[in-house]
């Protein structure tokens, strides 16, 4: 007897002691997963914020939505779209991707560019989100033929927004779809080249033919990187309009995803959508909201959980976005010579568990000097040799645009730079180092033209960190 009950006393103090280490384990991983998210979480949630009202009659009879992935349009501006049409102003909708990659990268969050099934069974997941959004967007008022699929690789954009890849001669294969070239027959331009050059031409063609008043598109600081990548995209389309003097064309942009924004998270129509603390206030952004009526709320609801193949209906992330007002942001440029040029960047932005001092950029600089400029990446602590870092400039042409770009790599600068015809020239340049910038001079040939885009971001790896704005700058006669 005495020896049953030592054995079921020994047992009770294991099952004890097997407990409370399980406790405390769960209570660390929280505290490692979770606690460096807290501070930005809590000044988001606590963020009440007086936003000026968006006046949709005044964006004129033609909108253009210019989406990344297919259902961001209806996160973005689903109600938006509906009020418009309302009005009854046209809403035309362009899809960069058909999101051909989606379900097998949820498999692989912390591994970049992985690769699950066949070419014929990604493709096949981007015919059936073509499919959902058509009848998402059927369901906010879009008719079939407003819609317009331009078949480009999904988690490729960013790759075709920078050199090589923006040259038409060195398209970039994409590693779900196993092609260079869009291998969809109901896109723009099927057979076409997965190059920026292209991707160019294809928005300029769509901006051409429709002549829209005012276009939205995702915000060049959402932390995805094919979203920032869209931002330039249209942005650079829209300066190299032919009539873009004659037919003013603003570009608003929507925030998809932010760490730890919106907050709260999950469904909850009673919460208003805010800016994220750190980017209430920053220099160049002014921010814009569209309250939306109960039963606009309730369309745009039902419409975002006919994506079944992105379980929208019941993703906590994507749910956050149906709030009873849409946010919109419009990004102030130097139109006219201003110098010095800074973009700034807030600090600390990101949680600390995704972002360390080297990594978090507070501004990007351009200063004429003779012959030349200078560009100045500026950080919170002292570079590090083992990260990437870039600034981007594309130059804007009257029909076309080149791509540019400063990179450091391993300590080392390097220019990259395309010429008319798109071929890349690499070549080692001498930068500066301080201990929390870094900088480089260039040629005026290598700005050359009447403006340029111009952004920075850092780098990880294969993962990408920070991002800032990206802003057009008017280029003096030099």
């Amino acid at each position: 007897m005495g020896g049953a009950r030592g054995v079921r006393d020994w047992g009770r103090q294991a099952a004890w002691w097997v407990g409370a280490a399980a406790v405390l384990c769960g209570t660390w991983w929280a505290a490692r997963t979770f606690g460096p998210h807290i501070p930005i979480y809590w000044a988001n949630l606590r963020l009440r914020m007086a936003v000026d009202a968006l006046d949709v009659g005044a964006l004129g009879g033609r909108l253009l939505i210019v989406a990344p992935h297919l259902d961001d349009e209806t996160l973005g501006s689903g109600g938006l779209i509906q009020q418009a049409i309302a009005r009854g102003a046209e809403v035309h909708v362009v899809v960069m991707t058909n999101g051909d990659a989606y379900q097998y990268q949820r498999a692989a969050m912390l591994v970049q560019d992985i690769v699950r099934g066949s070419a014929s069974e990604h493709r096949r997941l981007g015919r059936s989100r073509q499919r959902e959004t058509l009848k998402a967007l059927a369901g906010c008022g879009v008719p079939a033929d407003h819609v317009t699929f331009l078949g480009y690789p999904d988690t490729g954009v960013h790759v075709l927004w920078q050199a090589p890849h923006w040259s038409l001669d060195h398209p970039y294969r994409s590693p779900h779809t196993r092609t260079d070239h869009n291998p969809y027959e109901n896109s723009l331009s099927p057979g076409g080249a997965y190059s920026g050059a292209a991707v160019l031409r294809d928005l300029r063609r769509v901006i051409e033919r429709l002549q829209p008043t005012a276009l939205f598109t995702t915000a060049p600081f959402d932390v995805h990187r094919d979203h920032w990548a869209t931002y330039g995209f249209v942005r650079a389309a829209v300066e190299c309009a032919p009539r873009r003097k004659s037919h003013p064309m603003p570009v608003y942009a929507f925030l998809i995803h932010r760490h730890d924004w919106p907050a709260p998270q999950g469904y909850d129509p009673r919460h208003a959508l805010v800016p994220p603390a750190a980017w209430k206030t920053v220099e160049g952004v002014r921010w814009w909201r569209l309250d939306l009526t109960p039963d606009q709320v309730e369309t745009k609801r039902r419409c975002l959980a006919r994506y079944r193949s992105q379980n929208a209906a019941r993703s906590t992330e994507l749910q956050s976005l149906v709030r009873r007002n849409e946010l919109f942001a419009v990004l102030d440029d130097y139109r006219e010579p201003s110098w010095p040029v800074v973009i700034a960047d807030p600090v600390a932005d990101l949680p600390p568990d995704r972002v360390t001092p080297a990594e978090d950029i507070r501004a990007v600089e351009l200063a004429p000097e003779a012959d030349g400029y200078r560009l100045t990446l500026r950080l919170v602590g002292r570079p590090d040799k083992k990260l990437r870092y870039a600034i981007l400039w594309h130059s804007l042409g009257p029909e076309t645009a080149r791509a540019n770009s400063v990179v450091w790599a391993r300590g080392l600068a390097y220019l990259l730079e395309c010429d008319e015809r798109g071929d890349v020239r690499r070549q080692r340049v001498e930068g500066q180092v301080a201990a929390d910038s870094l900088s480089v001079r260039v040629s005026a040939q290598s700005l050359a033209g009447p403006g340029i885009l111009l952004e920075a971001y850092s780098q990880r790896g294969a993962h990408y960190v920070d991002h800032t704005m990206t802003v057009f700058a008017a280029l003096a006669e030099r």
